[in-house]
């Protein structure tokens, strides 16, 4: 099993698994699911709901049906990785990613599954890591329902990976809004250009704020934004929070299965 994105037939069905909200989707599969807030961010969680869902769905899942998720950050390791012409070895590139992971305090050893991409050539990537237990605990609740694993994407790789180029002249800022966290992404038609975390503990509201004032420190040409949510709502509370700190860009709000 890869967790790098599938080439995606019609027997597909994906799914998300996030601590505010998971769902599979698919052509004859449809099915949301809320956890128990005590227990939202648990990881273990994330797979008991993916085994609910499944096993609600066995009747319109065919043996064979290929499964592609998109999974909360909070169970991944992500890191942007500066473009390196010399490096080309898979050996190398993970060497060279785990020095950024270092820096952040959590180097990634064999009990993580490892995996780096660069979307366009001499543009920054990324570096994006899931717990080797889990993903094989996944890959088993897949396989004994007669189902393939094709791809587990932790979503700020997601977004990497199939967000369209911007097309206008400046930054671009994507914001992933979790239950726990919210993550900003800035691209411009040169690829990825930042990525930032804050833990939402006090407020949504206030590490909103505290997030956009780094990013306008850092960006100064930011010209769009893009706010996305596993829940399938109207994102009114952090639009607000954008228009306040960015008055005159131009705002959409992504459905939840975008990444899909």
């Amino acid at each position: 099993m890869s967790l790098l994105l599938p080439n995606l037939f019609p027997g597909t069905v994906f799914a998300g698994l996030f601590a505010d909200h998971c769902w599979l989707q698919g052509r004859q599969a449809r099915v949301a699911y809320s956890l128990h807030p005590e227990r939202g961010a648990d990881a273990e969680a994330m797979l008991d709901a993916l085994k609910i869902m499944l096993d609600e769905r066995k009747k319109q899942l065919r043996k064979g049906t290929r499964l592609a998720l998109v999974v909360s950050d909070s169970l991944a390791a992500f890191a942007m990785l500066p473009w390196q012409e010399a490096l080309q070895r898979p050996a190398e590139l993970e060497s060279y990613a785990n020095i950024f992971f270092e820096k952040q305090g959590r180097p990634l050893d064999a009990t993580w599954l490892l995996r780096t991409e660069f979307k366009r050539y001499r543009s920054n990537g990324i570096a994006y890591g899931l717990p080797r237990k889990w993903v094989e605990q996944l890959e088993e609740i897949v396989l004994a329902r007669g189902l393939q694993l094709t791809s587990v994407l932790p979503v700020s790789a997601a977004a990497y990976c199939r967000l369209p180029k911007p097309k206008k002249i400046g930054t671009s800022l994507l914001m992933l809004i979790e239950k726990h966290r919210m993550t900003s992404m800035c691209f411009d038609v040169l690829g990825l250009q930042s990525c930032d975390i804050e833990p939402i503990i006090a407020s949504e509201q206030l590490s909103g704020r505290r997030l956009l004032r780094r990013v306008v420190s850092a960006q100064k040409n930011v010209v769009q934004a893009s706010v996305w949510s596993p829940l399938a709502l109207e994102h009114r509370g952090e639009r607000e929070i954008i228009k306040a700190s960015l008055p005159n860009l131009e705002l959409q709000s992504l459905p939840h299965g975008v990444w899909s």
